[in-house]
């Protein structure tokens, strides 16, 4: 998140994130079925144990990335406003010196 403008951050960047995090909640109850699915119904309940250690581990990564995007866009968001009221005050107080 480099160089957004800060309507890009509200209006597309910051919401894009935050719907990736709500359907990942989806992809994790849907992976949890499986998994459990697959324990109880497999043979070799070992194996099943193994690939559902992989799946969480991939499943968490790939949410702390999410969490991690959504998170670096909203500090952009705050250090940008936060850019805009210092600039503003210093208008403010120029103004006031003028008068």
């Amino acid at each position: 998140m480099a160089d957004q403008t800060l309507e890009s951050l509200i209006n597309q960047q910051i919401p894009t994130a935050r719907q990736a995090l709500r359907n990942s909640n989806k992809s994790l109850d849907d992976l949890a079925t499986y998994c459990e699915k697959d324990y109880v119904g497999c043979a070799n309940p070992r194996q099943s144990m193994e690939n559902t250690k992989q799946y969480a581990a991939q499943s968490l990564a790939s949410v702390a990335y999410q969490i991690n995007t959504l998170a670096g866009g909203i500090l952009a968001l705050l250090d940008k406003q936060a850019n805009k009221l210092t600039e503003m005050e210093a208008n403010v107080h120029h103004i006031n010196m003028v008068r």
